[in-house]
C-alpha cells in the first residue's frame, strides 16, 4: 500500500507544467419563447489534461451527462421544465426542445478532468422564457374627435402573458408624462400568465393637434424580444386655421397692413423731431 501511494505521489510530482482547466464561455439563450427549442453550449479548454465529464444543471438539479468512457457516452435525466434531445448532444453541447414556462433558470455547465488531476470547473448562466401575448394591444374607451378643453381617456389592454407586457403611450410620435398614466394591477390567472391594462388620462390642448390631428400610439413589449403597437389618430373640432396650420389670405393682408400702419408712425415721429 505505501508502495501505490508513493507511486502516485511521484506521478503528480513529474507531472509536465500546464494551466488550469477553464471554460471560456456558455452559451445560454437570454430569453427563450415558449414552444421554441434551445441549444446549450460550453466552450472549454482541458489543457493538457484528458476529459472526465461535462454535465450540465437546471437550478443545481443535474438533467444531462457526457462521460466519455460510458457507453453510451450521453446521459439525460428527468428535471422539471427541461426535455432533452440525447440524438442533437454531445460533450459540447445539450439541445433543449418544447420550451415551457418551467424551463427558466438558472444552467450551468461543470466539466471535470481524469486523474491524477481531477479538476472540476463550472459557470452558470440565466435564461428568462417568454410567453407572447396572443395578441397585440388594443385601445378601449374615448372617441375619434375632441374638443379644446376637453378630457381624452383611453385605456390600452394587451392579453395574458408571461411576463406581463410593458404598456407605454406616445402622443404625436412623443413619450407621454408618465405622471397621465395609470398601472392598473393584474393578477395572473392559473396557467401563470398576467393581462396588461394602463389608462391615459389628458386634459387636449390646441397644441396637440398637429393639421388638425393628435395621434395617439400605444405600445406593448417584453424584454424588447416581443414588440406590438396600436394607433388611434383624432380629429379636432373647431380649431381655427392657426391649428390646422394654415394662414389665410385675410390674415397675410392684416399682417401686412399692420406692419405698414407702424412704419408709417415711426416715419411721422423722425419727421416731426427733425
Amino acid at each position: 500500500m505505501f508502495f501505490v501511494e508513493l507511486y502516485v505521489l511521484l506521478l503528480v510530482i513529474c507531472l509536465p507544467p500546464s494551466s488550469t482547466l477553464h471554460i471560456n464561455q456558455i452559451i445560454v439563450p437570454n430569453f427563450e419563447m415558449v414552444g421554441e427549442s434551445a441549444s446549450l453550449k460550453c466552450d472549454y479548454d482541458l489543457q493538457n489534461d484528458k476529459l472526465y465529464s461535462v454535465k450540465w444543471y437546471k437550478d443545481n438539479q443535474e438533467f444531462y451527462r457526457y462521460v466519455p468512457k460510458d457507453l453510451p457516452p450521453t446521459q439525460k435525466f428527468l428535471v422539471n421544465g427541461v426535455d432533452v434531445r440525447i440524438e442533437f448532444s454531445d460533450k459540447e453541447s445539450v439541445h433543449l426542445f418544447n420550451i415551457s414556462l418551467e424551463s427558466a433558470g438558472l444552467y450551468t455547465c461543470e466539466v471535470s478532468t481524469e486523474a491524477p488531476r481531477f479538476r472540476t470547473t463550472a459557470v452558470t448562466k440565466n435564461m428568462r422564457v417568454i410567453h407572447p401575448p396572443e395578441s397585440g394591444p388594443y385601445l378601449v374607451g374615448g372617441s375619434d374627435k375632441y374638443r379644446v378643453g376637453e378630457m381624452l381617456d383611453v385605456n390600452c389592454s394587451s392579453p395574458a402573458s408571461h411576463p406581463p407586457v410593458l404598456i407605454k403611450f406616445f402622443l404625436n410620435d412623443e413619450p407621454v408624462n408618465e405622471k397621465d398614466v395609470h398601472k392598473h394591477d393584474q393578477s395572473p390567472a392559473k396557467d401563470g400568465l398576467t393581462p396588461a391594462v394602463s389608462t391615459y388620462s389628458l386634459r387636449i390642448k390646441r397644441n396637440h393637434f398637429r393639421h388638425g390631428y393628435l395621434n395617439l400610439k400605444c405600445t406593448a413589449d417584453i424584454y424588447r424580444t416581443f414588440y406590438k403597437s396600436v394607433e388611434r389618430n383624432i380629429l379636432g373640432l373647431d380649431l381655427g386655421g392657426k391649428a390646422l396650420g394654415r394662414i389665410s389670405a385675410a390674415d397675410k393682408l392684416n399682417k401686412s397692413g399692420y406692419m405698414s400702419l407702424i412704419l408709417t408712425a415711426v416715419s411721422l415721429i423722425i419727421w416731426r423731431n427733425i
